[in-house]
């Protein structure tokens, strides 16, 4: 058997990796970090009184992340348990808590180790948040940043900005050309997007729904998205000349508010065409809460296959504005 040599918790064989080996084993041996293991720092201070906080840990790889959170463990002879947060799942969660529970009676601490801990699902959090509060386990995460995933990000805006283009184009700059402006095109553009992303969620491409965001196709996935909102919000504000916008809140909120100031203090007509916009604020304002809360519960229902539902409705109101309804001066004059 392989003399070991003590490291937290665990002993590693002499046959191990020189970097493994050579890991520091106490604060004392931790180099760097003087502001955050240094002597007066908070969880030198803590680990000195017994006590030991839950905490995330940041920064580039190979800074010491992992050594730093087994050597904080081991000064508070507490179980150090090590999970990822990219391949446990729920059921093995529930399981590091059961034994942090019998192991929490025995009279022991558990600390739980979580490896890029970003990549947490809403699921897992719900699963472990509990059991931090109440003490059961004492959570230490670590995190790395990264360019890539700023990267991605900008991939994503990008295709939000070239949906509006799209369909600026399709509308707005015919228009200015002379030439008819092709209002469906966006928007059912917008319902096809929304019914494909529906169709390749359902298949399970884009995996798990509602699970992290960071491979590749999750990106694909919100560049879709995106890019399909870029070409709804711009259908919807050059065919309306700006007028009306439908993926935020706060300019209907200040417009609503601006317009119901203005008809306290003007008479006749100015008023009533101040309460028409107030009322067509807050009927958006009202519209997007309620459609957002039947969004929320179809996504927890449906999974991918809510997406169908904004495509029929986006597909339906595009339809529905073709259709002519007679004007009032139009009947007067007839009459």
């Amino acid at each position: 058997m392989q003399p070991k040599l003590s490291f937290g918790a665990e002993p590693i064989p002499l046959d191990a990796p020189l970097a493994a080996r050579m890991r520091p084993r106490s604060l004392d041996e931790f180099v760097g970090q003087e502001d955050a293991v240094g002597p007066g720092s908070m969880l030198r201070g803590s680990l000195e009184r017994g006590r030991l906080p839950s905490f995330i840990l940041w920064g580039p790889p190979g800074c010491g992340k992992t050594p730093l959170a087994r050597i904080v463990a081991n000064g508070v002879d507490a179980e150090f348990v090590s999970v990822s947060a990219v391949s446990s799942g729920v059921a093995d969660l529930r399981k590091v808590v059961a034994e942090a529970q019998a192991r929490r009676a025995a009279g022991r601490r558990t600390v739980l180790f979580i490896d890029e801990i970003h990549r947490f699902s809403k699921a897992q959090q719900d699963v472990i948040l509990p059991y931090v509060e109440d003490g059961t386990v004492t959570l230490i995460g670590i995190d790395a940043h990264s360019t890539r995933l700023a990267l991605d990000y900008t991939v994503v805006l990008a295709c939000f900005v070239l949906g509006a283009m799209a369909s600026a184009t399709l509308i707005d700059a015919r228009f200015h050309r002379g030439r008819r402006p092709l209002y469906a095109i966006p928007l059912v553009s917008v319902a096809l997007i929304q019914s494909f992303i529906g169709v390749l969620g359902v298949l399970g491409i884009f995996g798990e729904f509602g699970g992290s965001v960071e491979t590749t196709l999750d990106f694909a996935f919100l560049s879709l998205l995106a890019f399909a909102m870029g070409m709804q919000n711009a259908a919807v504000a050059t065919s309306t000349g700006n007028f009306v916008r439908t993926t935020h809140m706060t300019g209907p909120a200040t417009d609503l508010g601006v317009h119901l100031a203005t008809a306290f203090h003007v008479e006749g007509e100015p008023r009533r065409h101040a309460l028409r916009h107030a009322a067509l604020r807050a009927g958006k304002i009202a519209a997007f809460t309620v459609g957002a809360g039947i969004g929320a519960y179809l996504a927890k229902s449906l999974a991918f296959a809510a997406f169908f539902v904004p495509a029929l409705i986006v597909a339906s109101a595009t339809a529905l504005s073709f259709i002519r309804v007679p004007s009032t001066t139009a009947q007067e004059s007839e009459s």
